[in-house]
């Protein structure tokens, strides 16, 4: 921390297994949200929805007004961490703390990683300013916002996450536009000449997630959105997604979303998006 620039940590709390939503909230300062259970919608000064499955992160700002929270009936987990101080100026001159109009949600490369180091910023930011913890959990801030706008997992210089890189986001784009598709992740390694094994383990460093996984969870969001906005019947939704058999489809959507396919259209097909809190933080 550079003296004369402070960054101070205020409103810090947690809550777990949550089904209160935001909305309409104003903040007076930066709060970095991070969810690690649940499934959350976020929507910044009327612009669109954006829903993400835990673990994630977004940043709300002050002069905007915020909703968000789990989706009706659901619930989440989450921590929250206030920050204030002119030290926040220097952190924006780096390219960190940026408000965003949409893609609200930030990479988490290192889930595991980021989740413990937050935990243990949580424990020294509640520290008296001044003090040797509250330098330190300034300085452990600077690399949680470095590994968000940064994409920095911690890698070594020359890893060769850093060749493959294009590569691997190009796929990931892909695995996200045509998740119905076959893909065969060991042709894949091929085509960068590496091994699978090497592939995996890059293109998890990347997504935070091995490749199968992946491919799922775009799986699942595909019939997610088909669930919502058409008429499909399920099964074609499920062939449409990617999924060989019903009865698979049917116990990986129960165990991402808590409901059955068609309990879950019931429920949420004909419901407009909130636009207003129950309680406030």
């Amino acid at each position: 921390m550079e003296e004369g620039s402070p960054i101070y940590f205020v409103n810090i709390g947690r809550r777990d297994g949550d089904d209160v939503r935001i909305g309409d909230r104003l903040f007076t300062h930066v709060v970095l949200q991070y969810f690690y259970e649940g499934e959350v919608e976020v929507q910044g000064e009327g612009g669109e929805w954006e829903r993400c499955l835990a673990p994630g992160v977004f940043v709300t700002f002050p002069k905007v007004h915020w909703n968000y929270g789990p989706p009706p009936g659901k619930t989440w987990s989450h921590l929250w961490i206030g920050l204030t101080g002119k030290g926040l100026e220097r952190l924006l001159d780096q390219g960190m703390l940026e408000l965003r109009q949409r893609g609200f949600f930030l990479p988490l490369r290192s889930p595991q990683e980021f989740h413990r180091k937050v935990e243990l910023l949580m424990r020294l930011s509640t520290a008296e300013s001044g003090s040797p913890q509250a330098k330190s959990a300034v300085l452990l801030l600077e690399k949680v916002l470095r590994m968000l706008y940064q994409n920095e997992p911690e890698l070594g210089r020359g890893n060769p996450q850093e060749k493959y890189r294009e590569a691997l986001l190009a796929l990931g784009e892909r695995l996200h536009r045509h998740p119905g598709q076959l893909w065969d992740f060991r042709k894949q390694a091929a085509a960068l000449s590496i091994s699978y094994s090497l592939f995996r383990r890059n293109f998890r460093d990347l997504f935070s997630m091995p490749p199968g996984q992946f491919l799922l969870k775009e799986r699942l969001e595909q019939a997610q959105r088909l669930l919502e906005g058409t008429s499909l019947p399920i099964g074609k939704i499920c062939l449409q997604a990617g999924f060989a058999g019903g009865g698979h489809f049917r116990r990986m959507f129960r165990q991402a979303y808590g409901l059955a396919p068609r309990e879950y259209r019931e429920r949420y097909r004909s419901l407009d998006k909130p636009k207003k809190t129950e309680t406030p933080l």
